[in-house]
């Protein structure tokens, strides 16, 4: 396979499964992106090794902390550039049905820093 930059991608939306998300990460190159949404669904186990050295390649996706919020039907991650911005230029979501079976937590929003 041949790597593929893409100059001009400023936004990237991705929803399925992280097996084909890692299939695809180490191909590509998005030097300015400004925006990556990443969605998984019913999927509680995964593996991103691609996905922190795909996102270390453009400077507008670094970050100084994350919110994470783990409700009944799944988990977000939001990750904010600095102090009391409210965009996010990463985020991420895992929807399951299921998870309230999985978690022992109660529902709620955690800060990382």
């Amino acid at each position: 396979m041949t790597n593929v930059t893409l100059p001009n991608l400023r936004r990237f939306k991705f929803k399925g499964t992280s097996a084909y998300l890692e299939a695809l990460l180490p191909w590509i190159a998005t030097p300015l992106l400004e925006k990556l949404q990443i969605v998984f669904f019913n999927q509680l186990v995964f593996s991103l090794t691609h996905l922190l050295r795909f996102m270390g390649t453009t400077e507008n996706l670094r970050f100084r902390s994350a919110t994470i919020s783990i409700y009944s039907h799944g988990v977000s991650i939001g990750v904010h550039p600095r102090e009391g911005t409210t965009v996010y230029p990463f985020d991420m979501h895992v929807i399951c049905e299921h998870l309230h079976h999985k978690l022992s937590t109660r529902s709620g929003q955690y800060s990382l820093r």
